[in-house]
């Protein structure tokens, strides 16, 4: 019996380009709102752990800059579901402009950025329940049972990551934020 033990909850692309921005607060932002959703652990301390690639070019044009994050979440600690999340971040032209708020200058960035949303939950990501053909009998009978679980974590999961859209849409001041209240400054300012 197969039993699909990957499933693509969602996967959301947004674009960003032609309005300064601040990269920095962006980047923090990002991590913030992972820590504020339990895709941060214990063993995840720093983006570090969890940034899997980064790349800068810098020319003339600006810098280019790409970041690949992959980071999990267990909905209470079961062994039977994982959350996933790859981020991927790319920056074209990024440079340093300046914009006036309140009266005052304020440094920031001007550029394109892309920003790769790709959720997946993960059924039996330790595959405990393979490991055996007793096992394998029992994991394709558990698996029938929680079929109203599967739909229940794949729907948490699609909402964390519209979440994540949205607070991403705020922070760059995109349509399709209305009715979300922001946590963090619009565009990173001060």
């Amino acid at each position: 019996m197969a039993t699909k033990t990957e499933t693509v909850a969602d996967e959301i692309t947004i674009r960003f380009k032609d309005a300064p921005f601040h990269l920095k607060n962006f980047y923090k932002m990002l991590y913030f709102w992972l820590g504020e959703h339990d895709f941060l652990k214990k063993e995840i301390s720093s983006e570090k752990e969890m940034e899997k690639f980064y790349f800068e070019k810098r020319n003339e044009a600006g810098s280019e800059i790409w970041w690949w994050w992959r980071t999990t979440d267990v909905p209470d600690k079961s062994e039977f579901f994982r959350y996933r999340l790859n981020i991927d971040a790319h920056v074209l032209g990024l440079k340093k402009a300046e914009v006036v708020v309140n009266n005052r200058k304020v440094s920031t960035n001007i550029g394109e950025v892309e920003i790769k949303i790709s959720a997946y939950l993960d059924i039996d990501p330790k595959e405990k329940w393979k490991q055996s053909g007793f096992l394998k009998v029992l994991f394709g009978i558990l698996f029938k049972m929680k079929n109203k679980d599967i739909k229940d974590h794949f729907d948490e999961l699609l909402s964390k990551t519209n979440n994540l859209a949205e607070s991403i849409k705020n922070f760059f001041e995109l349509p399709g934020k209305e009715g979300i209240e922001l946590f963090h400054p619009e565009k990173g300012h001060y």
